[in-house]
């Protein structure tokens, strides 16, 4: 329930102002004698001094009738029927301004507090940025009226979204409720695929799905339930969306978009877990597969950004930077006993890798563009090496081999195969050449 603490301040201070407005009309003797056994509680001066005006049909002054109108919005708020609540206000604020009377300054906020409730957006913006323009950062309410302002202009931003058709424009729509026509429900391509039809088991204000109760929207191979708290037709609050299938979707939701801590249990037995802000996700994210995979990591503005590690059910495991959802920085791999390390650049696999296997061989050299290109190094566990140029990932140019026995050979390849004349050196020392084709040895 609403509560609006200024009015009750602001009486009290106006007390004394009101003692003269009115000394024509309540004789002082019976004004002292009613505020000491009242003790001063303004609502109780204020009833004291309507009941004590004089009949036949003398207007009171309009000190007086403003006072009487913040009395009434001020106990319509606290029954909660809010829409009279604000025709008083109204009333309050035309008066005022006819007579140009003094308001409280949280008046303007709380106007903007009970418009909001009642869906009176454009008001509640209009009020709430009159409030802060007079009252400054040392007003009363401050953060609570930027808050305020946020969420107003969120919903109106959503608002003027269309109503949905078969192939909606964006990622939102309104859709009206075969439940309650007039009544409309706010859909999210970011979540749903477009429904056929939508219901609702909750009430309807303003032309809007509001507080709790469940969505059910039929599409033409089944339905999917939204469990939870309405604003405006946008979810607002904790929510459950079962899709029929068998995965569940769990968290809260922020006038429409998904914000806070979320659980993703699919039907397939991954679960997916991790915080949303303002509707993408922000913050450290944990995969779990049903095959005993896992994936964890930060995510910025719905990108993975920052460290992630990547363990396989069968012990492998891939860590290293993201930027802006791109592999980017120094990424080690292990895998069946291998380590595999070296640079991502936007995604891809370029600088300079060194590649341990577990049977002992290394190669080493650079990546561009996700395939080896320039020159490498191989060295085998049986004593081998190899080093020569790579381009577009095959061994292109001359490459020289040497063997544990100290034989040398070297000759070019072409596009991965051997290709032109090849000198072999045995360790005796003598020379002779041979003749590749396509990587086949042709006969002297």
């Amino acid at each position: 329930m609403l509560n609006p603490p200024t009015l009750y301040r602001w009486r009290i201070q106006r007390a004394a102002r009101l003692s003269s407005a009115v000394t024509h009309r309540v004789r002082w003797s019976e004004r002292r004698r009613a505020l000491r056994e009242l003790g001063a509680a303004s609502s109780g001066i204020l009833l004291l001094l309507l009941a004590t005006a004089p009949a036949g049909g003398l207007q009171l002054p309009p000190e007086i009738q403003l006072d009487r109108l913040m009395l009434r919005s001020e106990r319509l708020v606290e029954a909660d029927d809010l829409d009279a609540a604000v025709v008083a206000m109204d009333e309050a604020f035309a008066l005022g301004e006819e007579h140009e009377l003094e308001l409280p300054p949280g008046l303007r906020f709380e106007y903007a507090r009970v418009s909001f409730a009642v869906g009176f957006l454009e008001a509640a913006k209009a009020s709430v940025t009159k409030y802060l323009t007079s009252a400054g950062q040392k007003g009363e309410f401050y953060e609570a009226a930027l808050a305020l302002l946020e969420d107003v202009e969120q919903i109106l931003e959503q608002r003027d979204a269309p109503e949905c058709s078969p192939e909606p424009e964006g990622t939102a729509c309104w859709m009206e409720l075969t439940s309650h026509p007039g009544c409309y429900v706010m859909w999210d391509h970011s979540f749903l695929s477009i429904a056929e039809a939508a219901t609702w088991t909750g009430e309807c204000s303003a032309g809007f799905a509001q507080g709790p109760g469940t969505v059910t929207w039929t599409y033409g191979d089944g339905e999917q339930q939204n469990e939870g708290n309405r604003r405006y037709g946008q979810p607002h609050g904790e929510s459950v969306m079962a899709d029929g299938a068998g995965s569940v979707f769990a968290g809260p939701f922020r006038f429409g978009k998904p914000h806070g801590d979320w659980v993703w249990r699919l039907s397939t037995g991954d679960v997916w877990q991790g915080p949303y802000v303002d509707g993408e996700q922000n913050g450290h994210w944990v995969v779990r597969f049903a095959d005993g995979d896992v994936w964890e990591g930060p995510y910025v503005d719905d990108h993975r950004h920052g460290h992630w590690v990547f363990r396989d059910a069968d012990g492998d495991v891939r860590e290293g930077p993201y930027v802006n959802g791109k592999r980017h920085g120094h990424w080690v791999w292990r895998f069946g006993g291998a380590v595999w390390e070296g640079p991502y650049v936007d995604g891809e696999w370029n600088g300079h890798w060194v590649q341990r296997n577990a049977d002992g061989d290394v190669g080493e050299g650079p990546y561009v563009g996700g395939v080896r290109n320039g020159h490498w190094v191989q060295r085998f566990a049986n004593g081998s090496t190899g080093e020569g140029p790579f381009v577009d990932g095959k061994r292109h140019g001359r490459w020289t081999w040497t063997y544990p026995s100290g034989q040398v050979e070297s000759g070019p390849y072409v596009d991965g195969e051997k290709h032109g004349r090849w000198r072999v050196r045995p360790p005796n020392g003598d020379t002779y050449y041979i003749e590749f084709l396509r990587g086949i040895r042709q006969k002297p």
